[in-house]
C-alpha cells in the first residue's frame, strides 16, 4: 500500500443534493438508484455543499490527577449547508420549512409559508459528490433545516437560498446515516 497516491486525491467537482419525505427508501451503496420520491431541488451555488460533523465532549476530571480521567461524547451535530439557486415548487418549501405551492391559474402560482406553529418539516437527504469515475454518497433517514434562511436581492448576483440542514437521529435509534463510495482507496487493505 502506498502512502502516497495521488489516485486517492478526491475533487468534489459535481453533484446533487435529494431530498424524500423520511421512510422514503433510502439507497444501500453509491451506485443503487435512488426511489422515486426523492427530488433534487435544482442547481446549486458554486461553492457547491459543505459537510460538518462536530460536537461536544465532556472532560471528567478526578481529585488525583490534573489530566482528565474520562472523556464522553455529549452531544453530535451533523451538518450540511449548500445555497440552491433556482427558486421552484422543491426549493422554496424546503428552504423556508414547508408550506405549499398552489396554481392561481394562468401564469401565476403562490406560495404558503408555514404557520408559526407548524410541525418542523423533516425529510430524508441523500448527497452524491462526483469526481470523474470515483462517487461519495452521504445517506441520512432524517433532518430538517434549521438556520434562518436570508436572502438578499441584488443586481450583480444571483438570488439564493442557504440552508442548514441538520442531522435527526433515526427512529428506533441506531445509526444516523451511511457513507457510500466506488473510490478504490477506501478498499480495505488498499
Amino acid at each position: 500500500m502506498p502512502w502516497q497516491d495521488p489516485a486517492e486525491l478526491f475533487v468534489g467537482k459535481t453533484g446533487d443534493v435529494f431530498l424524500a419525505p423520511v421512510g422514503t427508501p433510502l439507497p444501500a451503496n453509491a451506485s443503487d438508484s435512488l426511489d422515486a420520491d426523492f427530488e433534487a431541488p435544482g442547481y446549486l451555488a458554486e461553492d457547491g455543499v459543505s459537510f460538518s460533523i462536530g460536537g461536544e465532549v465532556t472532560d471528567f476530571n478526578v481529585w488525583q490527577s490534573l489530566q482528565p480521567a474520562r472523556r464522553e461524547k455529549t452531544s453530535q451535530d451533523i451538518t450540511f449547508g449548500f445555497s440552491m439557486v433556482q427558486w421552484n415548487e422543491i426549493s422554496i418549501p424546503l428552504a423556508f420549512g414547508g408550506g405549499d405551492v398552489t396554481s392561481l391559474g394562468g401564469d401565476e402560482y403562490a406560495y404558503a409559508f408555514p404557520a408559526a406553529d407548524a410541525t418542523l418539516d423533516e425529510r430524508a437527504l441523500v448527497l452524491d459528490v462526483i469526481d470523474g469515475d470515483n462517487k461519495h454518497r452521504f445517506v441520512f433517514q432524517r433532518g430538517n433545516i434549521t438556520e434562518p434562511v436570508e436572502v438578499t436581492f441584488t443586481r450583480g448576483s444571483l438570488a439564493s437560498l442557504p440552508v442548514t440542514y441538520s442531522v435527526l437521529a433515526p427512529e428506533g435509534g441506531g445509526s444516523s446515516g451511511s457513507f457510500y463510495s466506488t473510490a478504490p482507496g477506501l478498499a480495505p487493505g488498499s
